[in-house]
């Protein structure tokens, strides 16, 4: 007979190393895309089609044009982000290799928000 109090499949415990890795390679990510806006910048360069300094400031309130620059040159940096700018005016912003890796994580998060945050997501 299961065990009532069972939630889901049993999970073996992981090896010291093995947690190492998997604590490592958390942090080592979430020292770029763990900053304020990052994934929220990341969003808008992936799901929308031309993307410039002032869309993004636009669509997203309380984002300064300060942090709004430190952020592009932090993802730009890093590699998750290329800036387009022909002729040097109305410059773009694409997602590299490495940015177009984060659209998993992107679509996780928009999955989770929907399913535990319904009430913000749906306010209405």
């Amino acid at each position: 007979m299961p065990d009532k109090l069972s939630v889901g499949p049993v999970v073996r415990p992981f090896a010291k190393s093995e947690i190492q890795v998997i604590s490592g390679s958390i942090q080592a990510s979430l020292g770029i895309l763990g900053r304020k806006w990052a994934l929220t910048l990341l969003r808008d360069i992936a799901f929308y089609e031309s993307v410039r300094f002032s869309d993004m400031l636009r669509k997203n309130s309380g984002l300064t044009p300060r942090i709004l620059s430190m952020r592009l040159s932090d993802l730009s940096g890093a590699g998750f982000i290329h800036r387009c700018a022909p002729g040097g005016r109305n410059a773009t912003y694409r997602l590299t290799g490495k940015g177009k890796d984060t659209i998993p994580i992107l679509a996780a998060l928009t999955n989770f928000g929907i399913r535990h945050h319904a009430d913000v997501v749906f306010p209405d």
